[in-house]
């Protein structure tokens, strides 16, 4: 999914400034709102993309090492009463990028996966990890990058000791995902099991019918509390047995679990 598609080529320092290409430890930082983002709720981003209006200069910037972070944030604007503040990214970049030359993107494969909820706002963080080892001078490059100015201040361009401030910009940037895997889930019919009643040496049974949805793995069933009941799952039937060897009330609790599912307990 692609936010602020319909942005122009406009010279803002979002994602990151180009003529900090020179600079270790520049970065610029993004907010996307939540709601902007409902397509990738729930999902595994696989990858982000930004689009400049701007070649990149082989001779000038080639093998500059951007990293990105990402991260879920209750913020919806930068944080700061009256001068923006930038976000604190912890924990370390999910993908990274060397520019080449040549190219009007930039491409960041996460190297894991990032899990987004969907229940807070998404920030993403682009840093210079390394700077472009050319020898030309000028080691930078000014860029134009795609996207649109909004009213809130959602955006951040800083530099090592020289912070540039928030910025309305919200640039381009299209989302890849990948599926998350749907939630196992154990079903059971009927959900609750009538008392038994017998005498002792005269087993008596019941069953219940079992079915899963999205399992990795087998479903199990354990017996807990009075061993006068067994049971047994094959095939999608559970045959629970009552054979007590002493009069009396016996009870136990019967669970059914299978990975990633939730217990089911009867």
């Amino acid at each position: 999914m692609t936010v602020a598609e319909d942005g122009t080529s406009q010279s803002k320092p979002i994602p990151i400034e180009g003529t900090y290409f020179d600079t270790e430890g520049a970065y610029g930082q993004i907010i996307y709102n939540k709601n902007d983002l409902s397509l990738l709720a729930g999902q595994n981003i696989s990858s982000v993309k930004f689009y400049s209006g701007t070649t990149f200069n082989e001779s000038n910037i080639s093998g500059t090492v951007l990293e990105v972070y990402l991260m879920e944030t209750d913020y919806e604007a930068m944080p700061g009463e009256y001068v923006s503040q930038p976000l604190s990214f912890d924990g370390s970049p999910l993908g990274e990028y060397t520019i080449i030359g040549g190219e009007t993107e930039l491409a960041f494969n996460l190297a894991t996966p990032f899990a987004y909820s969907g229940n807070k706002n998404l920030a993403v963080q682009v840093r210079v990890k390394t700077a472009s080892p050319t020898t030309h001078s000028p080691r930078y490059q000014s860029i134009n990058w795609y996207g649109k100015a909004l009213t809130e201040r959602i955006s951040y361009a800083g530099n090592v000791g020289n912070k540039s401030g928030g910025n309305t910009f919200l640039p381009k940037t299209t989302f890849s995902y990948e599926e998350a895997g749907a939630t196992p889930v154990i079903t059971v019919d009927p959900t609750t099991v009538d008392a038994f009643s017998t005498v002792v040496g005269t087993p008596v049974t019941t069953t219940v019918n079992v079915t899963g949805e999205n399992l990795t793995d087998d479903i199990t069933a354990t017996v807990s509390g009075d061993d006068a009941f067994t049971a047994a799952l094959e095939n999608g039937v559970l045959t629970i047995t009552y054979n007590p060897t002493a009069a009396g009330e016996h009870t136990a609790t019967l669970t059914l679990s299978s990975t990633g599912a939730q217990d089911v307990t009867i």
